[in-house]
Formats: structure tokens, sequence, C-alpha cells
């Protein structure tokens, strides 16, 4: 994995030095060329390198002059002065910005390019990707610059540009492309046959602490469409880093100054202290941030991990503070831990705010298991309008959070954040976790939740969806709390979708709903191909045209509207037809008659899962009466407004005349 030196045998000393990086004299004892070292901002620049390859000054110019590809020093952005490439370019031309503004306007040009040079290009999308993401910029408007240079190289840049690779039917590249722009961390690539030439430019993530590459990770790019719901969020293992190595499970952590911050409200706060909590920091430097899929309803950026040992030791610390003895819990409830998956938060100055919503709660029926507590831990301090608001009509409000400050309030609680003034808004939160016995579970909830989470995926493809989710989310959070029966009486919007543009179906995530073809059902193909097609929809699964799913070929046309290019074959996913529409089953499914019947299509009756015919006619009739009768009391409104337009004319007639 040593970065090859001899690749470049000369030094261009008159080359420009990558953004952040600068020159300073050669130290003593080492290799250096010309009697110059060089250094890099670390705020900006992140490096995995040895320390021998850290105390090789030939090799570090190599790398800061852009002479070598590498993944062990990140993000690299060079100027260029010539963007006008041949064959016998310097690859060195092609990551460079001037080249990817050309390119941005002239794609074809990457189909003159070399082996060498498209691997120099392909660093350079990567690196224009990370310091656009990771805000690597001098200001504002340089940033806002570098993310507008990215969606014009990317919108050009087709998946088949680069050399990909599939783990688990999810294809990844290492550099991000037109539908590839979501990174993911990957332990390792045991799965995949690489080239070293190529593994040389994997983009290396150290997740073992400073001075430890037994833990080093790797950065890949994947499609979102690709992922389902056991892929979807990206949870890292850090829990090497956080034992400091695997030296220790005991860490110096205590909550101390636990307080209730006001009377008769379930909300406190404390202060996290310790040697170790420098840890926490140290967090932030390792580059894992990643746009949240809510991300229309919250601002900032985050990374998930989970860490048993990190999970211990804050159990310990809040079992040894008096912050138990002061929660209000029901009676019975036992304090069990806090959660071992922790998601890490940063918001930067003029970031969106965290609109007002309520945490989803751990639940774990087999064991009796529920959070009813979220635990934040303030990483960094700064001020807010407010930092942080908690309850109805801002019941308990923070404008100014100490560093390691801890809050911890009910889940029942909605809560909203905006982004400090003055410096980066870095904070962790976990959820208390307790037993309580026999937990009361209510079907409707995990039906709402299901379709949630469906929605959160299918925003991948729309991204509007994304909003209806949230909204999903927030009705089975609330209905977890207190007496809220009257929310599972929401009917989640319906979206239309075609399988391979011919069988048209409508679902929620949760329910699936099909017509009859031609007025008529073969209880061979109709159901089964309909249950196949509802699993594969819903678990997102690649279907390959050669894997055997014959009940499905044989009977629908293949006529794939989204093809993905594989080296093995073509593979194929539900299409969604229209926009989502809300409505109540009855008048979504008067919809799709409507639609079936312009494309020739007579659909005369419905398969629905979730009960029988009878009880869907039944369902039918009463709301066929219902509109009825509202249809009547607008008509009623209608009558008596134009007796009262009637009345106005006469009187302003009059008027008129006198």
């Amino acid at each position: 994995k040593q970065p090859n030196t001899n690749r470049t045998s000369t030094m261009a000393h008159q080359r420009e030095i990558a953004r952040f990086c600068r020159w300073e004299e050669a130290k003593e004892n080492t290799v250096s060329n010309q009697g110059k070292s060089v250094s890099w901002d670390s705020s900006f620049i992140r490096s995995t390198l040895s320390e021998a390859e850290l105390s090789d000054d030939l090799l570090l110019k190599n790398l800061v002059q852009g002479n070598i590809p590498t993944g062990k020093l990140w993000p690299l952005l060079f100027e260029g002065n010539d963007s006008n490439v041949t064959q016998d370019s310097s690859p060195f031309q092609c990551r460079t910005l001037s080249f990817l503004e050309k390119f941005a306007s002239e794609p074809s040009l990457l189909d003159s390019l070399n082996y060498e040079q498209r691997k120099f290009f392909t660093i350079g999308v990567r690196d224009l990707w990370l310091a656009a993401s990771f805000k690597v910029q001098k200001d504002e408007k340089e940033g806002e610059k570098l993310k507008n240079l990215l969606e014009r190289v990317l919108d050009q840049l087709e998946d088949e540009s680069f050399t990909y690779f599939e783990i688990q039917s999810v294809n990844f590249s290492l550099s991000p492309t037109t539908n590839r722009r979501t990174m993911r961390i990957l332990q390792d690539f045991e799965e995949v046959e690489m080239d070293g030439d190529l593994l040389e430019c994997a983009l290396e993530i150290n997740c073992g602490g400073e001075g430890d590459s037994s833990e080093i990770m790797y950065a890949v790019w994947v499609d979102d469409r690709d992922l389902s719901f056991h892929n979807f969020e990206n949870i890292i293992p850090l829990d090497r880093m956080i034992r400091n190595n695997g030296e220790t499970e005991i860490l110096d952590l205590k909550l101390n100054e636990v307080k209730r911050v006001k009377k008769g409200v379930e909300v406190f706060s404390g202060k996290l202290e310790g040697e170790d909590v420098d840890l926490l920091r140290e967090l932030d430097g390792l580059g894992l941030y990643q746009q949240p899929s809510n991300n229309a309803t919250r601002g900032g950026s985050r990374f998930i991990f989970s860490s048993p040992t990190l999970s211990n030791n804050l159990t310990r610390a809040v079992k040894e503070s008096q912050l138990i003895q002061l929660l209000e819990c029901e009676e019975g409830a036992e304090f069990v831990g806090v959660n071992s998956v922790f998601r890490f938060n940063k918001f930067v100055p003029g970031d969106q705010k965290f609109k007002s919503h309520l945490d989803t709660p751990y639940y774990d029926q087999a064991n009796g298991h529920i959070s009813k507590y979220t635990i934040i831990i303030y990483v960094t301090p700064g001020t807010g309008k407010p930092a942080l608001s908690i309850g109805d009509n801002d019941m308990v409000v923070f404008d100014k959070l100490e560093q390691m400050q801890c809050v911890i309030f009910d889940q029942s609680y909605e809560h909203e954040g905006s982004a400090f003034v003055d410096n980066p808004k870095i904070f962790m939160r976990s959820e208390l976790i307790f037993k309580v016995g026999e937990l009361d579970h209510k079907p409707k909830i995990g039906n709402l939740f299901s379709s949630a989470v469906y929605y959160t995926l299918q925003s991948t493809y729309e991204p509007l969806l994304s909003l209806h989710a949230h909204d999903l989310y927030e009705t089975v959070n609330k209905a977890h709390w207190g007496n809220h029966d009257h929310l599972l009486e929401v009917t989640p919007k319906l979206l239309h979708k075609t399988w391979k543009d011919s069988l048209h179906f409508a679902t929620n995530g949760c329910d699936y709903f099909f017509p009859y073809l031609n007025g008529e059902m073969s209880p061979d193909f109709m159901i089964k191909s309909c249950a196949l097609i509802a699993i594969i929809d819903h678990f997102n699964i690649v279907v390959d045209e050669n894997n055997g799913f014959s009940s499905v070929q044989d009977n629908i046309q293949p006529n794939t509207k989204k093809e993905k290019k594989s080296k093995a074959s073509s593979k194929s996913y539900p299409q969604i037809k229209s926009s989502f529409f809300a409505a109540t089953t009855p008048k979504i499914l008067d919809y799709l008659w409507m639609e079936m019947e312009k494309e020739g299509e007579k659909l005369k009756e419905v398969i629905t899962p979730c009960g029988s015919k009878e009880d869907y006619m039944r369902s039918a009739e009463v709301e066929k009466e219902r509109l009825q009768e509202e249809l009547s009391k607008l008509k009623k409104e209608r009558i008596d407004l134009n007796e009262k337009v009637d009345t106005l004319k006469e009187e302003k007639e009059k008027t008129e005349k006198e």
C-alpha cells in the first residue's frame, strides 16, 4: 500500500502546491529535495500517512504537487493553468479544477484520456466532492463556486465512466458519478477483486485513533436507489478507537452537576467530565460526515456510529450520577443503559435549523426495552437563536450551551435547534433505555412506521417524498406517548408505481393494491406474482433478468424503464409512475381505474391484502355515502352563496338609483 515514488522520477518544482498546503524548511535527517519540506492545515487536509511516509519529504512533495494519486492525503485541490489535454499530457493536468471546468462543458473529453490520465481525473472528481462536502474553502463565495462546479461535473459523469465494483448487489465506485453521490464507509475490500493500482487510490479514513493504522476504513460512493432497509443507514463501528486502540475498556467519564432545569418539567442538565472526553472531540476529525436522509427538514451533516464501550461507560456515568433518581419514570421501569448507536452531528453558522420534531424511540419488544429520554452531549460550546428549544411554547430554551454540557429530556417533548452563530455546533445524541416489562404493542404504529421508512427510501427517486416521510415519523412518535389513538387513523399517501411499464399497482410501503387484468385473475399467476412484486418493491431488491423469476417474467412484457448496466446482466426495479397523492383508498383506486382505462386496460376489481373483497366493497360504499353527503352540503352552500350574491346585487342597484 506504499505510494510508488518511482512513478515520478523528477520533481516539477515550479508546479503549484495543493490548497491549504505550504512549503517549509526541511527537517534534519529527512529525505528532502532542495532543502524544502511540506506541511498542511490539518483542519482542512486529512492524512492516514504512516510515520515513515511522513518523514519522507520527497514523497510528500510528490503528493502535494499532485504527481502521485493517493487516498492517504485528501482533499487536494489544484487550480491548474492548462486545460488542454492530449494523450501526451501529464496526468496531473486531469485532476485540476481548470480541466474539471472544461470537462463540465465538454464531457466528450473523457473519451480521449488514457488509463493513467483517467485515474488522475477520478482523483480530481473525488477530491472536488470532498472539498465541497466538507467545506474545504477560504470563504462562502469559494464554497458556492466549488459546489456549482461539482454539480456540473457530476451531471455529465455517467456511472460507467469509472470502474465500479459490487458488494451484496450494491454497485460502488471509488469516486462519485451522476447517480452515485452518497458516500459509504467500508471496513475492507475483502469481497472485491481490485488491482493494487486502483487500491492505492481508494480513499482511506483512519477510525482507529492517531498513529493506529490497523483500523483503516475506505470511502466509496453508491447510488441511494440501490440501498434497502438493512444498509440505508451507514452505521460505522468505532469501538476500537473509543477503546484507545484496544488498550482499555474503562474510560474516565463522569456526569456531574446534574439538575432539573425547570420545576415540573422532565428536562435536565449536566456536564460530562474526565480525561477521556477528548475522545469525542477526535471524532469530529475523522471526516465521516454525510448529508442525512432527512435533509429536507434539517440542516447540518452527521454520521452514525456504534460503540459498546462508549455505551457502557456512559451508562456507568449516568448510574453514578443522581440523574436516574430525578427522572419521573413509571413505576417498575428499570434503567438498562445508554444506546450503543450514536448520532454525531455538525452544524456550521448559517446552516438550516433542525426543525421541531420528536425523536423516534428505541424499541425492543422481545426484551421489554424502550427508550424514554434523549441525551445530547454538546462537544463544542456556543450561542444560538435559540441553540435548543424543548416543549410546546418554548417550555425550556437554551440560548447558550457549554462545552460537554449534557441535556437530557423526555422523548415525548418536541424540540428544535439552530446552528451556533459564532462557531460550529457539534453534538452527539443517544437515548436512555429502560426495561418496562410487557409492552403494549400497537400494530397500527408499526404499519405507519413501515410506511415512513419506505417513503424515506423512495425519496431517493423523488426528494419531495421525504416531507411525507417526516410527517409519518412525527405521527408515529406522537402515538408512542400518551393517548393519541386518533393519530393512528392517518392514511399514508399511496404511490402509483409500475412493474416494467406493464403492471400497475399502488402502495404505501405496508399495503399493496393490484388490479385484476382484463377482469380475470389466475391463481397461479396473479396472486403469486403480485406478492413477489410487493416483496421486490418493499425491500428494493435488484432483479436479474436471468435469475429464475419465471412467474413474473413469463407473464409481464419486459420493458424496463430504468436499467442498470452490469458485467453480468441488467437489473430491474419497480418504477414510480407519477407523483404521489393524498387520498383515502377508494379515491386512489378510482384514480387508478381512470389511469388504466387511459392505457387501454380494464380495471374492474382490486386485490387488497388487508381485507377481503367484501370488506373493501363495504368500505367503498361507506366512503361513497360520505362523499355524497359532502357533495350535498357543498351544493346547498353554493345555493346559499348565490342567494347572497343576488341580494347584494339588488342592494347595489338600489343604492346607485338613490
